[in-house]
């Protein structure tokens, strides 16, 4: 009996289709066609979810979130009350004439149903962490600096669509087809973020101009790299205002400018350890002493007294050997073997130990150093090379220019006996470890990397009066873990730039620090207590 209800039920039904079909086909088919012709199509591009950048402890440096837009894309406006109760005038204003604002999921439902088109819209956030490292991307989300830039290809992934049917008041009628998006592959950086943190907090305090960066000597791995004064990549990533980014670009401070890699400074006694290098390695194992009273006299070879230079300390420094000379950064005694060993020898191992080239470090916007010659000098002035050139070369003046990343680079040849790593920021990308690599082997006798050693540990350890202890003593007095470093106090139109470079443990050297502060003033007082922060920080992380 029921089969039997149910078979008349499909008979009767069939003429109520018929129907229907004659009536949409046949009496309303111009009406649908009509409609059907109405509707339009256009292509939404789906973008991928960048991927995440984070430092080597887990810290989220950089990462993407998804917002809501809303824009009106049809002729006709929607009224205006409702836009008012949903959204408030200010921004039903701004909706209306034209611009794309961003919603949340509720104010999105509600507008919809006044034609108001809404869009997923994926956005860059950074944690402020790092930014000359990590960098910050533009408003089409492609990389702009930093790591960002760098390795756009693998964060960026693989944009998506969406081929959607809209009527003519702008309202979507359906969805057509989509091809979903690729997310990006996240990237992990060598950074970590207490000793990242702790060099922008040195730097911010100091209020001027410089550069800190933290590296393992063991692989070349950068462990921070601060430099002031900096930027709020958030400001800077997507959509601003142009008035805004002239602002931002035209800062006479220079924050965009990363000045571990990308700034010259001439080094000042920073500089000493690769004469010293330089000198040993021509005369071997004689040994110049120096009588210094305060001041070197330059002779012509009639023994003419043709000019005089001064030590920094008036009083002099009395009987000097090598060791002596760059615990307490003689200038005379540099004044002396530098002309000894002449500027051609000088150039030739600074070509030899890749001072003056790019470390390579991966990421963009490194310049390389000047380490100048005698046809440097001809080509670029038209004018020979004089002895008094070599002389202020040797104390890290005159026409010397190097970044922080290069002499740091320097000193980690001496921290690891002769070996340098290629300096990276990247530690894994994807599931890909980053492997170091050796950035250069220098053959030297043992003795002379351990007398430079020796030389830069008394540097900090060595106590005295001004005339004999070392020129960070003071600032290392009382340090649990031995440091081996060097001070620099180079002299620049409108004061000192003031360096201190070094690693530790002394013995067993782990990392090595630079740090550099324009017109900071003297070495010893400046820098070296803002290294010594950074080793502490390392040695004896903040809880």
């Amino acid at each position: 009996m029921r089969g039997r209800v149910l078979l008349l039920v499909f008979f009767l039904a069939i003429p109520v289709v018929l129907i229907r079909y004659f009536q949409i086909q046949i009496i309303e088919g111009d009406e649908h066609r009509a409609y059907m012709d109405s509707l339009r199509t256009y292509m939404v591009p789906l973008n991928p979810k960048r991927g995440r950048i984070l430092s080597a402890d887990g810290a989220v440096l950089a990462w993407s979130e998804e917002i809501l837009t809303a824009r009106i894309s049809g002729r006709k406006l929607p009224d205006r009350e409702p836009l008012d109760s949903i959204l408030g005038k200010e921004r039903a204003g701004e909706l209306l004439l034209g611009k794309t604002i961003t919603v949340n999921s509720v104010e999105a439902s509600e507008l919809e149903r006044f034609g108001v088109e809404i869009s997923k819209r994926i956005v860059r956030r950074y944690s402020g962490l790092a930014p000359h490292v990590v960098g910050y991307v533009n408003v089409d989300g492609e990389g702009v600096s930093g790591i960002e830039r760098r390795e756009n290809d693998v964060l960026k992934g693989k944009a998506g669509s969406m081929l959607l049917m809209v009527d003519p008041k702008g309202r979507i009628k359906g969805k057509v087809l989509e091809s979903p998006p690729t997310s990006g592959e996240d990237l992990v950086l060598t950074i970590i973020s207490g000793i990242q943190s702790k060099a922008e907090e040195l730097l911010r305090e100091v209020g001027k101009p410089g550069a800190i960066i933290v590296m393992n000597v063991r692989d070349g791995s950068i462990l921070a790299m601060a430099s002031y004064p900096s930027f709020d990549p958030n400001t800077v990533s997507g959509e601003i205002e142009p008035r805004d980014w002239w602002r931002l670009s035209r800062d006479p401070k220079g924050p965009f400018i990363n000045r571990s890699i990308s700034a010259l400074y001439p080094p000042g006694s920073a500089i000493k350890p690769f004469v010293a290098l330089s000198y040993m390695l021509k005369v071997g194992k004689r040994e110049e002493t120096v009588d210094c009273t305060g001041k070197f006299y330059y002779r012509n070879r009639s023994g003419e007294v043709v000019a005089t230079y001064w030590d920094w300390l008036k009083t002099g420094h009395g009987l000097t050997d090598l060791v002596k000379a760059i615990r307490v950064s003689c200038n005379v005694y540099f004044y002396t073997i530098g002309l000894e060993t002449g500027i051609d020898f000088m150039r030739k191992i600074a070509y030899s130990v890749d001072l003056d080239g790019t470390t390579g470090v991966d990421l963009p916007g490194e310049v390389s150093g000047l380490f100048p010659s005698r046809g440097w000098k001809e080509k670029k002035y038209g004018e020979i090379w004089y002895p008094g050139d070599t002389i202020l070369v040797s104390i890290g003046q005159g026409y010397v220019r190097l970044t922080p990343i290069e002499l740091l680079e320097f000193y980690t040849l001496i921290a690891n006996e002769g070996v340098e790593y290629v300096p990276h920021v990247l530690k894994r990308v994807g599931d890909e470890e980053i492997e170091p690599k050796v950035r250069l082997s220098f053959d030297a006798p043992k003795w002379i990397w351990r007398k430079l050693k020796r030389a830069l540990i008394e540097v900090t350890s060595h106590p005295g009066d001004v005339e004999n202890r070392g020129t960070a003593y003071i600032a290392f007095r009382g340090f649990d873990i031995d440091v081996a470093g060097k001070t620099g106090t180079a002299e620049v139109p409108g004061g000192t730039h003031s360096w201190f470079i070094g690693f530790a443990p002394a013995h067993d050297p782990e990392i090595a620090v630079v740090v550099v502060v324009e017109r900071g003033g003297s070495g010893g007082e400046v820098a070296a207590p803002m290294a010594r922060e950074i080793f502490q920080e390392y040695f004896h992380p903040s809880p």
